[in-house]
């Protein structure tokens, strides 16, 4: 042990790491050093990123250390630190934190308490602080500077959770500015104070409301890197070791697949860790522990059972962070528990979209609220806080608890995680809360109608009636709102008693009136219906005495009641035509909650195991939410929410065999040239599928009448050979070959090549394989044997032989094999699970039960054999294409990659000896995350698949063995897994009675036929191009160009080397078939389409002195007609633009080779102040063309954009329009179709869409990150920006709200192109991953829908 253990666990759980736990701090060496870099640049650092990636931790511990261990450069390792969270006060938690730190030498969690003589000193600066930053300055250094404690000694200060302070600006604006105001002005001095700020990337928008505060961050800023898997695998097993522990291997595997593509990976790990821990020492309080899988479904209560172990452990590591606050929440007594409900739906906001989902509250608040008294909200909030995890914190607690202290959650993950309170009571406060907006919404329509005059009053109009009163009567007896709570949600709501709005609580009170009226009204009614049938009785009377007297006056009375009896009756008819009214809004408003229970049931997430069953729900939510006119909000939320559904669907077509148990499908492989599809099932039908049509089977070919044996007669395995004939094996341990048929009605053809034995138990037939000259076929067989069949001359197959594996006498190294004659059962241990021909067919491969992979040659004179890779039966084997390489997967849930050293011998023959190559197992393992069923590479071997028992296709690039994809959506266990010969399409079979084709590389909302991924290992798409209409696309790595027409292969039709110089950037016009290159040398390339998939390309050079110079990255633009583009160049006195034709010869500086030339003025008059950052000389970052080429729009390196009118001059040095508002460099530029606006991108994490002509600017701020690109879609109606945060997001023109999200990209995205199509809106994105997508875009949630149809329709078949 390099040095003693000082942490008391090795694992921290939910909380943060504290600055003297830098032992346990694993997997984050290789980030400090670029904090470092940052810190020592600008005195400031920002380090951000989303919830739960451990920035927190990174600054505390990791920073904090390495400026103590001396690593910033010339400022030793006697450091003060100060950290702390903004809290409830910000300038006093700071004054307070910095006072501690000056005197302690340190403060914040952690910390060491003051003694009783520190104390009054730490009080005494305190005081100092605050009065230097409350009555003279914000800059704390004038205060510093009089301290002898400090002795020179650097501070830094770690403000964490800097987000808080916006929730503090709403009480206190002023101090929260005045708070900012002192980190940025005492850091500006550049002395002895570095401050370092942690914020969500989701907050970070925010921070543009304070002067200055942006233009720091963007100079500081570091994003914390997300950590692999092998760093994951660090902090997992790490730091137990240091405690005299292990984490079994099976755990931490276990553990690492379950992590992946977790939200919250850090905190859910460190949680589990910690409790592991914990419970292991209660077991064991002395000596080494091992802690495996089975403690861990011991430790939170799990059901061990085979799914949960091997299939489920994404579920199971979120279920334990629940299943833990579960056993804490039965603790509580039934009072306390519905205080603790209370309490966990106070700190969670609503109508949250995204990630803001906390929100935490004041005790005072919270007892108000909860209707309970402080010490019982004390008492339940200690159960959550004082344990062995703490899952709630109180800010404010260091002084003693009040009710002005404020309690929140650890971590937001408690909040998503905790099922009761996601699926339960969250719905059900979501409920009261629209409940209270309902009455809410009334009360003030009965307010308003009630001021119309006397009748109204009287008659009750707008008081709820009937069955809506009874409803809404008996919630606000069962809830008992009160106005604490009920003010939480009436927030928003515009009531207004003259000019003056209504506070929440004075809503809540006009709430409470009006249920009571309605109470009151219906006592009232009654009364009036009991009076009214009592005057009908005495005016019965009545007419009955005056009849006897006088015949006018009973005609008189008779007149009367009928009058009444009128009355009455249309009193009936209205209070009936009222009840019927309140029903139908009743039965419509059900409609509604419906709906929007259902679009906010849909979540849609890479890691869902049926993707396809959620996109389906997706559309028939907006289809509800259409017709029941939900509001726009909500409609664009489903829209949302069904584009992302349909980004996260890779399954391209599904070949569905129908319900009965023998549908169940045992194997699928392409067929015809791949033009087919091929496939067998349990019940021993072989079907032909066209590869672009599931609508129905082209043929379907029984095969039982083929067999001679035909009990336990079902399909099992079945191989393809070159020539088109199909090798079938069975259940029963037969072997069928079926020729390939000359046409699609010809007679079926089939020869049993073998029977099985005589008696028939276990003798599958698992695996069968053709070499790939079609000379041998192979099967392997669960009896033990390897079967062997040889192809005459005359196209017979014969020359049978049948080994049995039970003779191999030497595993590592060459071994024997018996001729058998099949009939007998050998061991278990030695039941053959797969095979595989070498592609040179010399030579193949078999695996046994027990784990053994053997080489030999078809005539078994040579076979070598290892028993080092594997532990249980071996379902998959596949050799590389080149041969090097052969993959074996298993029952033990790993991937093994084996190396094969080929002996060189000189084989003039097919037929001479065959040396079999040494079989060398590599370290590496792929491990699963349940039995590995089958494996394949694809046709140039850099991609492994790999299928599994979980249903899951893992998708790996096998320069590195690096996981890229994960194909989910069967049901039920897969069998086989093979590409396509002609392109990266994966098909897989299935026991879910499907096979299913792939495209690993693409989603449903891609526009498969133009997308394309480059698999070199520096793969990076720098630049893309789509041609008019989306009908092509370009594409540059900077060393190639490529062209790809639509479901054509891409054709490079550019490539660097000797002479031709690196491609930098593309560009293509509207109206014609052009694209143009700019190139590292001074020149353009331009490519003319001259036929179907023909492309002719001409060289124009950049000629003249001053555009001499090489350019990395040059620039380059092109008009709308094709006819003329803008291209940058350089030279010894500076940076110019060309604008020259696209047929020209030459571009260069003289008048006749150009149309118009504009010289970059490096430096330009503005308004920034002096020292601001983006008051530096400048060279061009962007360039845009206006729609006819007239105007020309340039961005700099001085954040300024530049706008030259070029219709009546050839020659431009002074912008006609200058923008300068943005802080960072100009990196993207696009004009509107019709060149009215231009959108514009930059380094600042934001765009803006501009109107030159009247100087408006709408101001786009959702990215976390650099915007790389930006472009304007063909209706003008919006943009789309992409950006290194991962994300394409498509904007509104008008007011800059985010319309979409593309969040299912996992690297950066350089490059975006946009065309219109008859199809919706394309979107070409280039990303540093070598993937180019061409996403869809729609417009209206009716071609949405029609796409969406029509693309599951595609997927399932019209019946489905």
């Amino acid at each position: 042990m390099d040095q003693p253990t000082v942490s008391h666990t090795p694992y921290p759980g939910l909380r943060s790491f504290l600055r003297s736990e830098f032992d346990i701090f694993y997997g984050r060496d290789d980030h400090v050093s670029d904090m470092l870099d940052k810190l020592a640049e600008n005195q400031f650092l920002c380090v951000t990123g989303p919830s739960g990636c451990g920035k927190s931790s990174l600054a505390r511990t990791g920073l904090f250390n390495a400026l103590e261990a001396g690593f910033l450069e010339g400022r030793g390792s006697d450091w003060i630190y100060c950290d702390l969270y903004p809290e409830t006060d910000p300038l006093d938690r700071l004054a307070s934190s910095l006072a501690q730190a000056v005197v302690t030498g340190e403060s914040g969690r952690g910390a060491p308490e003051p003694d009783a003589e520190q104390s009054p000193v730490i009080e005494e600066l305190r005081n100092l602080f605050l009065n230097q930053v409350r009555r003279r300055s914000s800059n704390l250094n004038e205060a510093l500077d009089g301290i002898t404690l400090l002795e020179g000694r650097p501070i830094v200060i770690l403000v964490d959770q800097f987000e808080e302070i916006f929730r503090y600006a709403q009480d206190d604006p002023h101090e929260a500015s005045r708070f900012v105001d002192v980190l940025l002005k005492t850091t500006a001095a550049r002395r002895d104070v570095y401050v370092v700020i942690t914020i969500r990337t989701d907050e970070l928008e925010k921070c543009s409301r304070y002067s200055g505060l942006t233009s720091a961050i963007n100079h500081s800023q570091f994003l914390t890197p997300t950590l692999d898997r092998f760093q994951m695998q660090e902090a997992i097993e790490g730091p137990i070791s240091l405690f005299g522990g292990t984490i079994e291997p099976e755990l931490s595997i276990w553990l690492l697949n379950g992590l992946e593509e977790q939200l919250d990976k850090l905190p859910l790990m460190q949680h589990a860790l910690r409790l592991l821990y914990i419970d292991a020492r209660l077991r064991q309080p002395e000596g080494p522990i091992s802690i495996g899988l089975p403690d861990f479904f011991r430790a939170f209560d799990i059901t061990e059972d085979i799914n949960q172990a091997r299939g489920a452990g994404h579920d199971a590591l979120r279920t334990s962070l629940s299943h833990r606050l579960d056993k804490l929440y039965n603790k509580l007594n039934p009072r306390d528990q519905e205080i603790a409900r209370g309490l966990f739906c106070a700190l969670t906001t609503l109508n949250s979209r995204g990630r803001d989902i906390r929100r935490p509250i004041k005790l005072g608040a919270a007892t108000e609220t909860l209707n309970c008294d402080f010490k019982q909200l004390v008492s339940v909030i200690s159960v959550f806080k004082d344990g062995a995890e703490s899952y709630l914190r109180i800010v404010g607690e260091h002084d003693g608890l009040d009710p002005d202290d404020t309690v929140d959650v650890t971590h937001e993950c408690v909040l998503r995680l905790w099922q009761p309170l996601r699926d339960t009571w969250l719905p059900e406060e979501s409920n009261s809360a629209s409940t209270i907006r309902f009455l809410a919404r009334l009360a003030h329509d009965r307010e308003q109608t009630a001021k119309n005059g006397f009748w109204e009053r009287v008659l009750g109009t707008g008081l709820l009636r009937k069955s809506a009163r009874k409803r809404h009567s008996e919630w606000w007896a069962a809830q008992k709102p009160n106005a604490a709570w009920a003010s939480r949600h009436l927030g928003n709501l515009t009531w207004k008693d003259g000019d003056r709005q209504l506070n929440p609580r004075e809503i809540f009170d006009r709430v409470a009136a009006y249920v009571d009226d309605s109470k009151r009204h219906a006592r009232a009614e009654n009364s009036v219906y009991a009076s009214v049938a009592g005057l009908v009785v005495v005016t019965g009377i009545y007419v009955a005495v005056t009849l006897t007297q006088a015949q006018l006056a009973a005609a008189e009375a008779t007149s009367l009641a009928a009058e009444q009896r009128e009355e009455l009756a249309l009193l009936r008819a209205q209070e009936a035509e009222k009840l019927a009214k309140e029903e139908q809004d009743k039965a419509w408003e059900t409609r509604q909650v419906a709906a929007r229970q259902a679009l906010s049931a849909i979540q849609p997430t890479t890691y869902a195991q049926n993707p396809f069953e959620i996109a389906a729900r997706s559309e028939e939510a907006l289809v509800s939410a259409i017709e029941v006119d939900l509001d726009q909000s909500s409609l664009e939320n489903g829209l949302e929410k069904l584009r992302q559904s349909l980004d996260y669907i890779h399954e391209l077509r599904r070949f569905e065999h129908g319900s009965s148990p023998d549908s169940a499908v045992y194997a699928a492989s392409f067929y015809n040239d791949g033009e087919q599809i091929v496939t067998l099932s349990q019940g021993l039908d072989l079907t032909i599928w066209n590869r672009s049509d599931n609508a129905a089977p082209a043929r379907v070919i029984p095969l039982e009448g083929f067999l001679s044996r035909t009990d336990g007669a079902k399909g099992r395995s079945m191989a393809v050979s070159p020539d088109g004939s199909i090798a079938v094996g069975t259940q029963r341990g037969g072997v069928l070959l079926i020729a390939a048929p000359d046409s699609a009605d010809a007679a079926i053809m089939a020869t049993e090549l073998y029977a099985g034995p005589t008696e028939w138990k276990l003798a599958t037939m698992s695996k069968l394989a053709f070499s790939p000259d079609g000379r041998y076929l192979m099967a392997g067989s669960l009896t033990g044997h390897i079967h062997f069949w040889r192809k005459q001359p005359s196209g017979a197959w014969g020359n049978h032989r049948i080994y049995s594996s039970r003779s191999l006498s030497d595993h590592s190294g060459n071994g024997a094999v018996d001729l058998a004659n099949g009939q007998e059962y050998s061991p278990p241990s030695t039941r053959i699970w797969s095979v595989a021909f070498s592609p040179d067919s010399s030579f193949a491969a078999f695996a046994r039960q027990d784990g053994t992979i053997c080489l030999m040659t078809p005539d078994a004179t040579q076979i070598t054999c290892s028993e080092d890779g594997h532990t249980d039966p071996v379902k998959g084997l596949a050799f590389s294409p080149d041969g090097t390489k052969l993959a074996s997967g298993g029952n033990d849930d790993s991937v093994r990659i084996w190396h094969l050293e080929q002996i060189i011998v000189d084989r003039s023959s097919p037929d001479d000896e065959t040396v079999l190559p040494y079989l060398t197992l590599s370290p590496l393992a792929l491990w699963q995350e349940s039995d590995v069923w089958d494996v394949a590479f694809n046709r140039d071997g850099d991609l492994l698949a790999v299928t599994s028992w979980d249903g899951s296709t893992y998708l790996y690039k096998t320069d590195r063995w690096r996981p890229i994809k994960v194909l989910r959506g069967h049901q039920q266990s897969p069998r086989t897994v093979a590409f396509a010969s002609d392109s990266n399409e994966i098909l897989t079979s299935a026991l879910d009675k499907t096979a299913r084709l792939w495209t690993p590389f693409a989603s449903r909302l891609s526009d498969y036929a133009l997308s394309v991924k480059l698999l070199n290992d520096a793969a990076k798409v720098d630049s893309v191009a789509l041609g008019p209409s989306g009908d092509w696309l370009g594409y540059t790595d900077r060393t190639s160009v490529w062209i790809k027409g639509r479901d054509r292969d891409p054709s490079r039709v550019y490539t660097n080397g000797g002479t031709r110089s690196d491609p930098q950037n593309l560009a293509t016009s509207l109206a014609s078939d052009i694209m143009i290159a700019s190139l590292h040398d001074p020149a353009v390339i331009v490519f003319r389409k001259s036929g179907p998939d023909m492309w002719a390309e001409r060289e124009i050079p950049l000629t003249g002195e001053a555009i001499a110079f090489q350019m990395r990255g040059r620039r380059i633009a092109l008009s709308d007609d094709g006819e003329r583009f803008a291209v940058h160049g350089s030279g010894p006195d500076g940076s110019w633009i060309l604008i020259c034709a696209t047929a020209a010869e030459t571009c260069g500086t003289a008048q006749a080779e150009h149309i118009a030339k504009v010289r970059f003025q490096a430096e330009i008059a503005t308004n920034r102040p002096a020292g601001h950052g983006c008051r530096r000389p400048a060279f061009p970052t962007a360039l845009a063309l206006s729609p006819s080429g007239d105007r020309l729009a340039v961005g700099g390196s001085d954040c300024n954009i530049r706008i030259y009118d070029m219709a009546e001059k050839a020659t431009a040095g002074t912008p006609d329009h200058v923008s300068e508002d943005h802080v960072g460099n100009i990196t993207a530029l696009d004009f509107a179709y019709d060149g009215s606006f231009l959108v514009t991108g930059s380094a600042d994490w934001q765009g803006s869409i501009w109107w030159p002509k009247s100087g408006n600017r709408v101001v786009l701020k959702e990215h976390r990150s650099s915007l790389n690109d930006a472009r304007a879609l063909p209706s003008g109606q919006f943009v789309a920006t992409v950006s290194n945060d991962e994300h394409l997001i498509i904007w509104d023109t008008d007011s800059g709200k985010a319309l979409a999200d593309y969040q299912s990209f996992t690297s950066t995205l350089n490059a975006l192109d946009v065309q219109g199509s008859d199809h919706g809106v394309k979107l070409a994105v280039g990303t540093n991953g070598g993937d180019v997508v061409v996403q869809q875009y729609f417009e209206t949630p009716g071609e949405a829908l029609g796409f969406a149809r029509a693309t599951l329709n595609a997927i399932a078949g019209p019946d489905n």
